[in-house]
């Protein structure tokens, strides 16, 4: 995801939820609503049940990776006859994500589907769902209090980070130095693809990792990282970017310097400004989650759990697409790539 999660202090947490707590219906969002269109738990006009499903996205404008787990969970819902009210703040804002839940469980849906924004300020307000007897599952990523989602859906991050590491020693020929560029340390999402590329790099001893370096998902400082590295290290051979936003600060900085081609970049995530970079050639390789399928199999756990009372594994783990530009225009990678809206 473009936006990893941030861990605030316990006093930014409590605050945040007594913010959220007294702003019920408060804050800013976009929904959608798809499926069968009557009231969840009544009797369609097929006469069946139809549930009552909602949810919450981080964002559902700029996240390209969000949009497609709404897309996924949008046909999940025609196909299984579910009402699905989407919503989410209109920008990354934890404060009113934790607000906009308020108004999302005065609508008294049978499940929420949840991408929290925060691991610890989404406890509480995930808590008052478990309270009033509906269950969540998360989606991407999850909260800090295992007892809470009925099940998470989400890639395995440190195999992301395997991987990058496996594809950037192909890329260089196992010879030569590389950095990882990431989010700022504490997003565990990113913490876990840098740890996975970090051990897997001990499996390949001609390749030298030099300084990682971080950014707040900003660009133009991901960019000032990347040509600071390439000034004290001019023969670096390969970058592992952890997320969109850094990975196209690096795109930025290698044009500048006039390394595109020569240093090969392994990306995470299939945004279409990533896919344009796999396009040019400034990026050899994506790595992309199963965004769609994530939010199809939520819609289909919620279904299966309320309908049949199935109850959905404990985590499920998506595997991830490997596109380069070679296979970019196949359909089973296509399929898999985020839409820009």
């Amino acid at each position: 995801m473009r936006y990893p999660f941030k861990v605030i202090s316990t006093l930014a947490v409590a605050v945040v939820v007594a913010l959220g707590v007294a702003a019920c219906g408060s804050s800013s969002s976009s929904s959608s609503t798809t499926g069968g269109g009557s009231t969840g738990g009544e009797e369609s006009s097929s006469g069946g049940t139809t549930r009552k499903v909602a949810l919450e996205l981080a964002e559902q404008t700029g996240c390209p990776f969000c949009i497609a787990i709404q897309h996924g969970a949008e046909a999940a819902a025609k196909e299984e006859g579910v009402e699905l009210a989407v919503t989410s703040p209109t920008k990354v804002d934890t404060t009113a994500q934790v607000s906009q839940l308020s108004s999302v469980l005065a609508t008294k849906p049978e499940m929420l589907i949840l991408e929290p924004l925060d691991a610890n300020a989404l406890i509480a307000p995930v808590n008052q769902f478990k309270q009033a007897g509906i269950p969540t599952i998360m989606v991407d990523t999850t909260v800090n209090d295992p007892s809470l989602p009925l099940s998470v859906i989400t890639s395995n991050n440190k195999t992301g980070g395997e991987l990058a590491a496996e594809q950037l020693s192909e890329l260089t020929g196992a010879k030569g130095q590389v950095m990882y560029l990431g989010y700022t340390p504490g997003a565990s999402t990113t913490d876990q693809r840098q740890e996975g590329f970090d051990e897997k790099l001990k499996a390949y001893p001609g390749l030298e990792q030099v300084q990682p370096q971080y950014s707040p998902d900003e660009p133009t400082e991901a960019a000032a990282k990347v040509q600071a590295t390439l000034q004290a290290n001019p023969e670096l051979k390969g970058i592992f970017a952890s997320d969109e936003l850094v990975a196209i600060g690096a795109a930025n900085a290698l044009k500048a310097a006039g390394k595109v081609g020569k240093v090969k970049v392994v990306a995470f995530d299939g945004a279409p400004d990533e896919v344009e970079a796999l396009e040019n050639g400034t990026f050899n390789t994506l790595i992309v989650q199963k965004a769609y399928e994530m939010g199809q199999e939520a819609v289909r756990q919620a279904a299966a759990y309320l309908n049949e009372g199935t109850k959905p594994p404990k985590e499920t783990n998506p595997e991830y697409v490997v596109a380069t530009k070679k296979n970019l225009n196949s359909p089973e990678i296509q399929k898999y790539l985020y839409p820009e809206r």
